[in-house]
């Protein structure tokens, strides 16, 4: 296949079922799985592909898909035993266990879990549970990934989240969040009113529910600094959306933004899923969505450049200038100007000693007394 690859109109064409598999010349057919694939939608692109359909289609390309439906088959299968065992492990310390993300979808059976992959687990508790969490789950073959110093201390005190946990047996990653945003940004999201609203799916395992699972992946797409999962994430929003406007209204999903002081986002979320899913969110831009800024509409148009996977099997995504856009932006969101600073600098100082000295240099150094 040539470095053309595919358009992202015809990329998003497949992806949303609008156009089939079936009508792709082969190396369009090809371009499309690993252009899937960089945007981590393989597992979406797969669950396309029925079985009347996989008869249609070159064989080495059917056999991909059934791979990833046997992938993504065995994987919902671990999230699930996971989820249990913690919730097992937890239970004896009073901590109830919430999934937030890719496990939730999976566990709650969310319209997007079909086909969704993940990386991770994300849990989250009481900030002032934490010590009794990592004990809990130190006891029972959990592990804190190392990090160095300055990493710690921005995990513990400026972060949201706890360092990722792994277990020693099954190798899965955990992450603890004690808040859906971080601490160094300014906002505050009322994690009690998570809580109160969650909803039961088992044993001591519960998950948000939709309008927070809404604002959580919101959160997560537009305050991030890197968009490389940027594509996964609209596709999870949009139909979480338009699962929740299936019995709830715009008004109190909006409302839920507003609580968090993330009404601006909403507008934001809702003008970049009208650009990608189009006629669909008409109604909800004409029905008091509010008006983006200049500044937000230039995001919006770095968010669409940035969410598409960089590859060659993507016709017309060179967005450099997009990407830093994109990249200052979700750091300032998370962080004041001076820290901002602070961490750019540092994290470009050990990225130039690693490319000078080679990355076992930090860890050649005698520990701190």
């Amino acid at each position: 296949m040539t470095p053309s690859g595919i358009s992202k109109a015809l990329f998003l064409a497949t992806l949303t079922q609008q156009k089939s598999i079936t009508e792709l010349e082969p190396k369009e057919a090809d371009s499309l799985l690993r252009a899937a694939i960089a945007a981590h939608m393989h597992g979406v692109l797969a669950n396309t592909v029925n079985q009347r359909l996989s008869l249609l289609l070159p064989l080495p390309l059917s056999r991909h898909c059934a791979s990833i439906h046997t992938f993504s088959f065995a994987q919902k299968n671990q999230v699930a035993a996971a989820a249990k065992l913690l919730s097992e492990q937890l239970s004896s310390a009073g901590i109830p266990v919430l999934l937030l993300k890719g496990a939730a979808y999976i566990v709650g059976s969310k319209p997007n879990a079909q086909g969704r992959l993940i990386s991770d687990i994300d849990i989250l508790v009481q900030r002032e549970a934490l010590t009794t969490v990592e004990n809990a789950l130190q006891k029972n073959g959990w592990r804190a990934k190392p990090l160095n110093d300055y990493d710690e201390k921005y995990y513990r005190e400026w972060s949201h989240e706890l360092p990722p946990y792994i277990h020693s047996e099954s190798g899965v990653t955990l992450d603890i969040h004690h808040n859906l945003i971080p601490l160094s940004s300014g906002k505050t999201i009322n994690i009690a009113q998570i809580d109160a609203t969650k909803v039961w799916v088992a044993n001591n395992l519960y998950i948000p529910s939709d309008a927070y699972l809404i604002l959580h992946s919101a959160i997560h797409l537009l305050l991030n600094d890197d968009t490389e999962k940027g594509l996964r994430d609209c596709f999870d929003l949009h139909s979480l959306i338009q699962g929740y406007l299936a019995s709830g209204s715009v008004d109190s999903l909006r409302a839920i933004f507003i609580e968090a002081n993330c009404e601006a986002e909403f507008s934001i979320l809702i003008h970049l899923l009208n650009r990608i899913f189009k006629t669909q969110y008409s109604e909800l831009l004409s029905t008091g969505v509010q008006r983006l800024s200049w500044h937000d509409r230039v995001l919006v148009s770095s968010l669409y450049k940035t969410i598409f996977p960089r590859t060659d099997y993507l016709r017309h995504n060179k967005s450099a200038l997009a990407r830093q856009h994109v990249y200052i932006h979700g750091h300032l969101s998370k962080m004041p100007l001076l820290l901002f600073i602070q961490h750019i600098c540092y994290k470009g100082y050990r990225s130039a000693v690693k490319r000078l000295l080679g990355e076992t240099f930090f860890k050649s150094l005698p520990p701190k007394k």
